[in-house]
């Protein structure tokens, strides 16, 4: 009995283990059902939750499942059924768990190989591999494709297949859609591909055998021998010729159906098909369910092979050894890959199904003795190998042909250069596209509400003033002209009588010839004795430096990305341009049109000063653009440098600053406290390499490292402008930026979504009403609201027969008296609060609270037979248990006792008032209601004789007859006591019995004193440290005098009692501290000792304790003006009972 008993524990904790430790995850997109419907008893262990966990592959799953691996503590290997190619995510699991397989579908993109990885079915470069064997074996070099474009699985792998092929020698001559290939089924012959690769699904292949069988029957007397192969993607396609797939052929005849299939089999699968069919028949495949055939079939099998063979291996079993599964064998090679070989599956004869040839390495015939009507192409190289005789022929037509082509565009050169010639000497003086411009063409002008304020004067030097004849002197007040009634810049050249020599005149024409967007075009050379200019187009806009330095234009990034990329595209223009450089590259010579476009300007003055023989000067602060190699060859003399090279990696280089102008929106450098010259001197001489400082949150990162690249300090290290403009497009997505287009899609943008603004703005709205309807109904009753809202009077309405609820706090007054205002405050919110989260369950309605009294209703504004005097008894009770509960946050020792009072009657209710109005209630009924709650007791319920027979009448509630009750003003009622009902089931506190139902007993007010004397020892410390910290300082004594009040309370019969004590002191002296006080009084403290004043019991209760004034009582002369109202015979009386904070 103990080795059986020992036997049952074991095999429990065995179970146990596997449960918890033994689970294969499986990533699926097939549903349950479908696999219990397609496959027999020993494949539902996909099913079966013991063994196997199915998580969802599905995009909006994917998250979900990934979390629930991750969380998972008891897997022992991953299956993953894909449907997509991408492997990535399999191999990111495989990474993270290194000592769990991981078993993964057929990838076409190249994955990290693991140790811990399993491929069971066949990848894309061995169907590749095996086609290459059979084409080699036939002689075939041409293949053509027929894809499925009804999923991107088959054009991926079609991909993957096809570029085995190419990159093997192999040529593709065409892709055929399938979708197209019925149109064109008879054209496929003409090509000179024999053999044909399909990859496509089940219900397309057998859309495909018709038209094949018609097309190939049509045409096979004139053409030579082709061949279909459908690519089987996976070795389970082997249940496509089971009795339940296989489709009829029947019809189709064998000479007339070229059709073949290459089916991977692993290598120990026997060559006999009829083996492989019946372990799908017999063992996996359900016979009775009704699923079509399709992909999704082949990924079930696929998913149950791996896991069956992964519930038999784990991670210590490296290197894997061959394994058996329900499929059969499962073979590895050294390199712990699946080992396959390849069958051609095609008709007989007869009709039957057979593999007809097999490939391992090589292509071998399987049987002889089959019967096969197939005829397999020939060799192709007959049609595609050109002979020598006819290659040198076509060489020699070639060669021919090109020297024609090099003749007649010599021909057409010599002509366009002689039209040309003839065109320019028309231009240098005379025509609409003169080049030589003369004073008579232009009228100065300086236009108003321009921004272009940055060019430099035309106004010439002091010393050079008595050489300008009297026309340069009319020029002199502006650098705006008009040109055939046109704006144009007028850009002065400092070189004295300008020669105009063949070289000079060609560097203007091809100034002339420039046509570009982005490039300010050039109008011709202005000449006026000693002052020529160059003439270009007005920027309406003004230049970049002038837009950037002002403020009130807004740039964001797309503004000011659209400037960089029209100035890069504009020097991209010049770079490849004869000109190839700019040589004077900045933001004063980019100017911007009236349409926002930026324009390259005053471009190529090097070359046109080098022509003159003349140096060209700058000022030292227009070398901030220059580029180090240019700035080490300039020559700088008192702020004025001589400038001598220029190059195409310079602009580069003041792009970049450019760059960091239109980033910051400032000039050069000017992160650095540094001058011109200083910045100059650095950079002339480094090291240490200056250059800009641009931190990495003001632009994207992608274009500042564009910009470090530009300011690069070797020039052959700087990009070029082709490389920049290649770089732009790439970053915005092959898409043009444009700062019209950008505009544009703002404004489409804003008219696109100015709809769900709208939406959205109500919506809003909406909802603000709903929290002012709230607000309202939690104020007043729905209906009061209602009627308010819609502008109608609300009329005051009685009402026959109401329940009202009056509650109060006993010895509210003391505990006001121990207490500061915000205590009171918060004690009151902590219980009205909770009053009021209680109310919402019944079917009442609260009306006031004043002070520590709470005021209920039932039966009104909405009627509802007797029942509102249960709903409020019923509400009554829950209070009372509620309140036993209450703690009180800074008395917590002292008990809130509650007195409560019913009454049933008859009242008029209405809205009172205009402004602030308020829903109140009138009526006797209110007042009885009143005194039931003054003449009750600490935690019961008062109620009624009215109150109590209805609740008799309605049942179930406990009542303890009180007796005859004297109600002031009203005479003797009989009176109950409501102690409980039926079901209610809620502990109350037990009844308070005391002869003064209104203030506290003695322990109540033992826990009072202690909790006033430790406040009141608080504050005097706190006193005394103060006035250890500040002395204080003697004042002035004069004739006038105030009074202040010093508060004492005293014990007497059970009762808090507080009593001012008058002190007459100097009108600038601070009063004095009174020891024998509890609560010392300072200015601000005046108001709430008038409130404790009004706690002062009648003249009738004599005091056991005195105070530190000589007289029992101050004289009216002494009291202050607010106090002398409240003097009576023998001293101040009590005005209220309760604290009026």
């Amino acid at each position: 009995m103990e080795f059986l008993f020992s036997i049952i524990i074991l095999s429990t904790f065995i179970s146990s283990y596997l449960c918890l430790s033994n689970i294969t995850y499986v990533f699926s997109y097939t549903a349950a059902s479908d696999i219990n419907v397609l496959l027999q008893s020993q494949g539902l262990i996909l099913t079966n939750t013991t063994y196997v966990e199915r998580l969802s592959s599905s995009t909006v799953d994917l998250l979900y499942s990934t979390r629930t691996l991750l969380n998972a503590t008891n897997i022992q290997s991953i299956v993953f059924e894909w449907n997509t190619g991408d492997c990535s995510y399999p191999s990111s699991i495989a990474m993270s768990y290194p000592t769990k397989y991981i078993s993964i579908p057929i990838c076409f993109n190249q994955i990290y190989s693991f140790n811990n990885t399993l491929q069971l079915t066949v990848t894309s470069e061995e169907l590749g591999q095996a086609a290459i064997s059979f084409m080699s074996y036939y002689s075939l070099h041409y293949f053509s494709m027929i894809i499925s474009d009804s999923n991107e699985f088959y054009s991926n792998l079609a991909q993957q297949f096809s570029n085995h092929l190419t990159k093997n020698s192999y040529i593709f001559e065409k892709l055929i859609p399938l979708s197209n290939y019925s149109s064109s089924a008879s054209s496929v012959y003409s090509l000179k591909s024999r053999v044909f690769f399909i990859i496509c699904s089940y219900a397309e292949e057998l859309l495909l055998y018709p038209i094949i069988s018609s097309s190939y029957q049509s045409t096979i007397s004139t053409t030579k021998n082709i061949i279909f192969i459908f690519i089987r993607w996976s070795h389970h396609f082997a249940s496509f010729y089971t009795t339940q797939f296989l489709p009829n052929v029947t019809s189709y005849h064998t000479s007339s159906f070229p059709i073949l299939h290459l089916l991977p089999m692993d290598i120990s699968m026997t060559n006999d098909i009829n083996d492989m069919i019946l372990i799908y028949e017999q063992e996996i495949l359900n016979p009775t369910s009704n699923i079509p055939f399709s992909d999704d079939i082949i990924f079930i099998l696929s998913e149950l092979e791996s896991v069956d063979l992964l519930r038999q291996i784990s991670i210590v079993d490296f290197p894997l050894t061959n394994r058996t599964t329900m499929f059969g064998q499962v073979t590895f090679d050294n390199n712990q890959q699946r080992s396959f070989i390849y069958a051609l599956i095609g008709r007989q004869c007869n009709g039957s199904w057979a593999i007809l040839k097999s490939i391992n390495s090589v292509l071998t015939n399987v049987n002889t003795n089959l019967n096969v009507c197939i005829n397999f192409p020939l060799d192709d190289t007959t049609t595609s190998v050109i002979t020598e005789d006819s290659g040198w022929r076509i060489l020699r037509i070639a060669l021919f042909t090109l020297l024609g082509v090099v003749l007649a565009c010599a021909a057409g050169l010599i002509a366009f250069f002689i039209v040309r010639n003839q065109r320019n000497r028309k231009q240098l003086s005379k025509g609409p596209n003169k080049i030589i411009l003369l004073p008579d063409d232009l009228m100065f002008v300086m236009p108003k509400g321009s921004i272009f304020t940055s060019k430099v004067n035309l106004k010439n030097e002091p010393h050079e003033r008595s050489n300008v004849s009297i026309r340069s002197e009319e020029i002199q007040a502006g650098k705006t002209a008009r040109y055939n009634g046109d704006l144009v810049e007028v850009k002065k050249l400092h070189i004295g009588p300008l020669s105009l020599r063949t070289k000079v005149m060609r560097e203007l024409r091809q100034l002339k010839d420039l046509r570009h967007e982005n490039v300010n075009t050039f109008i011709g050379l202005f000449i006026d004795q000693n002052a020529p200019a160059l003439i270009f187009e007005y920027g309406h806009r003004g230049s970049l430096e002038d837009i950037l330095k002002k403020e009130e234009i807004k740039l964001d990034w797309n503004f000011k990305w659209s400037m960089l990329n029209d100035l890069v595209r504009g020097m991209r223009y010049l770079t490849n341009s004869p000109i190839r450089c700019h040589g004077n590259l900045k933001s004063r010579n980019c100017i911007v049109d009236s349409r926002w476009v930026l324009k390259v300007t005053d471009y190529h003055l090097n070359e046109m000063y080098t022509l003159q023989n003349a140096p060209r000067q700058v000022d030292i602060v227009d070398l901030l653009w220059m580029s180090p190699e240019h700035i080490r060859t300039s020559i700088i003399k008192n702020d004025v440098a001589t400038v001598m090279t220029s190059s195409a990696a310079g602009d580069v280089y003041s792009f970049g600053i450019i760059m960091q102008e239109v980033i910051l929106r400032g000039p050069p450098f000017c992160m650095l406290d540094l001058t011109p010259q200083e910045i100059i001197a650095k950079i002339k001489k480094p090291p240490p390499l200056l250059r800009p400082s641009v931190s990495k949150q003001v632009a994207p990162p992608e274009y500042i490292n564009s910009m470090k690249q530009c300011w690069a300090e070797q020039a052959e290290t700087r990009p070029s402008f082709n490389d920049l403009a290649q770089s732009i497009k790439l970053l915005n997505g092959g898409k043009k930026v444009n700062i019209v287009d950008t505009m544009f899609k703002m404004l489409e943008q804003y008219s696109n979504n100015l709809e769900d603004l709208i939406k959205e703005r109500t919506t809003q709205l909406e909802e603000e009403k709903k929290k002012t309807d709230k607000l309202l109904s939690q104020m007043l009753p729905p209906s009061v609201a209602d009627s308010l809202k819609s502008g109608k009077a609300v009329e005051a309405v009685w009402y026959e027969c109401v329940t009202i609820y009056f509650s109060d706090i006993v010895g509210f007054t003391t505990i006001s008296a121990l207490s500061s205002p915000m205590e009171v405050v918060d004690l009151l919110n902590d219980l009205y609060t909770m009053f009021d989260s209680i109310l919402e369950d019944f079917d009442c309605y609260k009306v006031e609270t004043i002070g520590d009294a709470y005021m209920v209703v039932s039966g009104l504004p909405i009627e509802n037979g007797n029942q509102h005097a249960s709903e409020i008894a019923t509400m009554a009770l829950t209070l009372l248990h509620a309140c036993g509960k209450f703690k009180i946050r800074h008395m917590p020792g002292v008990p809130l006792q509650l007195r409560i009072g019913l009454h049933s009657g008859a009242c008029v209710a209405g809205v009172v008032g205009l402004k602030m109005p308020r829903y109140c209630l009138f009526g006797d009924t209110v007042n009885t209601a009143s005194r039931m709650e003054s003449t009750g007791m600490a935690y019961r319920i008062h109620s009624s004789e009215t109150t109590a027979g209805l609740l008799e009448e309605i049942g179930g509630f406990h009542l303890e007859y009180r007796g005859v009750t004297d109600i002031k003003g009203r005479g003797n009622y009989k009176t109950y006591w409501l102690t409980g009902k039926d079901g209610f089931d809620k502990e109350l506190p037990p009844p308070v019995i005391s002869e003064n139902n209104h203030g506290l007993d003695k322990e109540l007010v033992k826990l009072a004193e202690k909790s006033a004397r430790e406040r009141e020892k608080r504050e005097r410390e706190k006193r005394e440290r103060e006035v250890q910290e500040k002395p204080s300082q003697a004042s002035a004594t004069t004739a006038t005098t105030t009074t202040t009040t010093t508060i004492t309370t005293v014990l007497f019969n059970n009762q808090i009692q507080v009593q001012p004590t008058i002190e007459t002191i100097a009108s600038d002296q601070k009063p004095k501290k009174s020891r024998n006080s509890y609560v010392s009084l300072s200015n601000h403290d005046m108001n709430k000792a008038e409130d404790l004043l009004r706690f002062t019991p009648p003249p009738d209760q004599q005091p056991s304790l005195t105070s530190n004034s000589t007289n029992k009582y101050p004289t009216s002369n002494e009291l202050p003006a607010k106090l002398q109202q409240m003097d009576g015979p023998s001293g101040p009386i009590r005005k209220s009972t309760k604290a009026k904070w």
